[in-house]
């Protein structure tokens, strides 16, 4: 027998039978595979995986989500053989009648024509036999396909598109045979997966669990959201971050049916997960909100079922606003500050985008501040001490070019004052542009400096428009200058996720030319970009690496690096797999999480995996202390950019760091 007559027979429910009919949990088959560890010589760890697989099980076990008995449920993590992938996919399909859904998470590779292949933990990346071929797991699906109503396969890795684009004829009809199955993509056929460092789940899990948990706003009607639901909004979720759009294949419109319940559905019991969003609000309201995890966790006051703060049944110890930031003791948080957000005018000026920042000195440690839209303006700022911020702006200072004339388009993102404190470099991203100033005028001293020409736009060069220069810093001695692009050039590939940046060294003497001196290469974490940098001595760098994921907030990590043993990648026409020697070396873990320090005291409006998290764009570092509590350590002072946004803050940070080798 074949088809729906065989179906039939078996007790299976074929996906024509009606959209009315729920995908039923009951007489289901569900398979989470997660592969988080690897062979790191041949692919990177995900750490993201094993959260996405944890909480995706827990999810669908829950009856007001979908209600898969336990029984029914088969979790794999870290498989290490094909065998491992493919033999609890078998042993679900034999024991569904109902459903059979297969999630995925890890990495994809492609081999021969661009066929896509699973991962396990012992995948070599260049030989194909040791992945699993996506064509063997359809193959078992087609084998099955007499017995099982339906099947719903969930790819989040690298290249999953290519599990139902540009498919051969041959293919797309063994595809079809499978009737009642659904593929969903995290990503197109030739486009990387993102696991945002520092974050909880991958881009696309994450909006996912986002998605079930949250439900869908404009399906409140429904009690249920189908597939297409789901897909739609993931979908929509995604493109708002730029983020690569997921994609779908459906047969027999198994995408319309009624699979878990709306979370937003007026027939719906209110469920006793409280969203994020309300937690901050709660912690606005004097709710005292500490340590929450990207997961979801919460100390302190506990929360009524109607989502008010629960009546302490004892008193709590005072929450602990500053100090380390994390278990390695190089970082401690001093003193978080958002006056300069809430008193944001000075003199009918606009205080706001503030992207880099530069230290004057003295007692009451003097900024200035880049504003990184038009009109290109300074800042000049007092910021108190550094363990008690106290920003305030004594003065503006509009930025000209040298014949007096507005700038049309600046886009400020880097900035360093030069020795003797008369001029200021900055770098314009719009241009993009290396520009002096004259701090009393500030009028534009000479012509732009010259960059490579990579640095540039199209045609003239290989930089996207809105990624290019967004870092400067000076080496004490006024030698050298370093900046570096915000993302990779054209040319320079993604690695899982990771951008692959340049940083350009100038050599040259304060007030006079820098020209370009070598060429250096460095590797974000997944989903970030490089913000800031600042020269601890001549070849030492804090890099500022800046993430955002929609739900979730920014991520903000420093790192340390060191050029002096460095490869100058000037003559590599791009950096992708191949060029990974001549990265340069970041320590395993960031000098500076800043996830990971007290919550300062202060709130957000925006989600955030810690409400002290914000835009973060720009760092200066001064000198180091020689006495007190924290001899030897140095301050570091960050500025977040507010985007002209109301719902984010134009906030001070001071923390102490130890950079003593």
């Amino acid at each position: 027998m074949r088809g729906a007559d065989a179906a039939v027979a078996s007790g299976a429910q074929p996906a024509r039978d009606g959209l009315a009919q729920r995908i039923d949990p009951a007489r289901s088959a569900c398979v989470l595979i997660g592969v988080s560890t690897y062979n790191e010589r041949e692919l990177p760890r995900l750490a993201s995986v094993a959260r996405n697989v944890e909480a995706l099980a827990r999810e669908l076990r829950d009856p007001d989500v979908w209600g898969i008995p336990p029984e029914r449920m088969k979790v794999v993590s870290d498989p290490a053989t094909v065998e491992d992938v493919t033999l609890p996919i078998r042993k679900a399909a034999e024991l569904a009648t109902d459903t059979l859904l297969i999630y995925y998470a890890g990495h994809g590779v492609l081999h021969g024509n661009s066929e896509l292949h699973l991962t396990h933990r012992a995948t070599h990346r260049h030989y194909s036999e040791t992945a699993v071929r996506y064509a063997t797991l359809r193959a078992i699906l087609l084998e099955h396909r007499a017995t099982i109503g339906r099947r719903v396969v969930i790819l989040d890795c690298c290249y999953s598109g290519n599990a139902v684009e540009g498919l051969s004829s041959h293919e797309v009809d063994d595809l079809v045979a499978i009737e009642g199955s659904y593929v969903m993509t995290a990503t197109p056929r030739n486009a990387l997966a993102m696991a945002p460092s520092g974050e909880p789940y991958t881009a696309f899990t994450g909006e996912l669990l986002n998605v079930i948990r949250q439900g869908v706003p404009d399906r409140a009607e429904q009690q249920h959201l189908s597939l297409d639901d789901v897909y739609a909004a993931i979908r929509r979720s995604l493109g708002k971050r730029n983020m690569p759009l997921p994609g779908k294949q459906d047969s027999h419109d198994v995408g319309k049916l009624p699979f878990i319940r709306n979370r937003l559905s007026p027939a719906e019991p209110v469920p006793p997960h409280v969203p994020y969003w309300n937690r901050v609000r709660l912690a606005a309201a004097g709710a005292v909100l500490a340590g929450v995890a990207a997961a979801g966790g919460l100390t302190g006051h506990e929360l009524a079922d109607d989502g008010r703060p629960a009546r302490a049944p004892e008193a709590k110890p005072a929450p602990v606003l500053t100090g380390p930031c994390g278990k390695g003791g190089k970082a401690s948080l001093l003193s978080v500050s958002d006056a300069l957000n809430e008193h944001d005018e000075w003199q009918g000026t606009k205080v706001e985008g503030l992207s880099a920042l530069a230290l004057t000195g003295g007692a009451d440690v003097g900024a200035i501040a880049l504003r990184d839209e038009e009109p290109g303006q300074l800042f000049r700022l007092q910021l108190g001490s550094p363990e008690s911020l106290r920003p305030e702006v004594t003065g503006v200072l509009g930025l000209y070019r040298a014949d007096g004339g507005k700038f049309t388009e600046f886009d400020g993102e880097g900035l360093v004052i030069e020795k003797g404190g008369a001029t200021v470099l900055a770098t314009a991203e719009r241009g993009p542009a290396l520009r002096r100033f004259d701090l009393a005028t500030g009028r534009q001293i000479g012509r732009d400096f010259a960059l490579p020409d990579a640095f540039y736009p199209p045609p003239r060069g290989e930089a996207p428009r809105s990624r290019s220069l967004e870092s400067l810093t000076v080496t004490a001695s006024g030698t050298y200058l370093y900046t570096g692009a915000e993302g990779p050039l054209i040319r320079d590939t993604d690695v899982h996720g990771r951008h692959q940046v340049r940083i350009q060294r100038l050599r040259g003497r304060p007030g006079g030319d820098y020209v370009p001196d070598r060429q250096f290469a460095y590797q974000t974490e997944e989903g970030h970009y490089l913000s800031d940098l600042i020269a601890v001595d001549d070849t030492r760098l804090l890099a500022l690496e800046r993430g955002y994921l929609r739900g979730l907030g920014n991520g903000i990590r420093v790192y340390v690096v060191d050029v002096a043993d460095a490869v100058d990648v000037t003559d590599i026409d791009a950096l992708d797999e191949g060029t990974a020697d001549a990265l340069l070396h970041k320590r395993s873990e960031p000098l500076l999480d800043l996830r990971k320090c007290p919550d300062g005291g202060v709130t957000s409006d925006e989600p955030q995996s810690n409400p002290i998290l914000q835009n973060v764009e720009g760092m200066a570092l001064g000198p180091q202390w020689t006495e007190g509590e924290h001899k030897g350590a140095r301050p570091l002072y960050l500025v977040a950019d507010n985007n002209g946004r109301k719902s984010q803050s134009t906030r001070l940070y001071s923390l102490a760091v130890d950079l003593r080798r």
